[in-house]
């Protein structure tokens, strides 16, 4: 015989912990979802940040994103400010500013022409940049800056030869040109800079009222050595 008080106190007992288990499942249901989004979005950030595999390209990329987050944008004008332009050489060490800290200038001053070299014999590139520089832009002098211990100075035609054809170019195009000449090959950085001014003077779109300084920089310690005074 079924023991009715026993019964009625059975089904209160569940009635009280049923929704007790439900309230207790629901909070674990809602910490568990919190926990998996944390480690999502902490895997995400890392995957954007520390990926190994990433490439040159995807660093440029993360990097940039993070300078537009933090640089104070300035609207600035696309004329020189200092009325100038500069030509100068691609290496490495004159870069992040090098050779603006040098002149004295910053961001906004002057039109930066650069080349393997500094060499404005061969790249007739660089004269028409001055010249865009000067009518286009409001350029009024040129200085043209060279360093020591550049690496076009006595450049190996050969050893130049054999890495092209390493990379696939063709033997039958390389022998089309002069290889030291093409590339911009300079016997010294001095007497480079001393030419390239006297280029860029003597060229039909350069007009004569227009200074062309020759200088030579120190690609350790900044120092400027003063060739060629164009107001001379």
């Amino acid at each position: 015989m079924v023991d009715e008080n026993n019964s009625s106190v059975e089904k209160e007992n569940m009635k009280e912990k049923t929704p007790i288990y439900k309230k207790k499942k629901g909070m674990v249901g809602i910490v568990g979802i919190v926990g998996i989004l944390v480690v999502v979005s902490i895997g995400g950030l890392w995957s954007l940040s520390s990926d190994t595999n990433d490439t040159l390209l995807d660093e440029v990329l993360i990097s940039n994103a993070k300078f537009v987050e933090e640089f104070d944008a300035v609207d600035i004008t696309s004329s020189p400010q200092k009325k100038l332009a500069v030509v100068t050489c691609m290496d490495t060490r004159l870069s992040d500013g090098f050779v603006e800290q040098a002149l004295g200038i910053k961001r906004g001053d002057a039109k930066i022409v650069r080349n393997a070299g500094c060499n404005a014999l061969v790249d007739r590139d660089v004269t028409r940049s001055v010249a865009a520089a000067i009518y286009a832009l409001g350029a009024e002098e040129v200085i043209v800056v060279g360093h020591s211990d550049c690496g076009m100075a006595g450049a190996d035609a050969d050893a130049l030869k054999e890495a092209m054809i390493a990379q696939g170019i063709s033997e039958n195009e390389i022998a089309k040109v002069d290889l030291g000449e093409w590339i911009g090959a300079i016997e010294t950085e001095e007497s480079n800079v001393i030419a390239s001014v006297e280029n860029i003077k003597n060229s039909p779109f350069i007009p004569n009222n227009i200074p062309i300084h020759g200088l030579i920089i120190d690609p350790i310690t900044g120092k400027l050595n003063l060739l060629v005074n164009g107001y001379t």
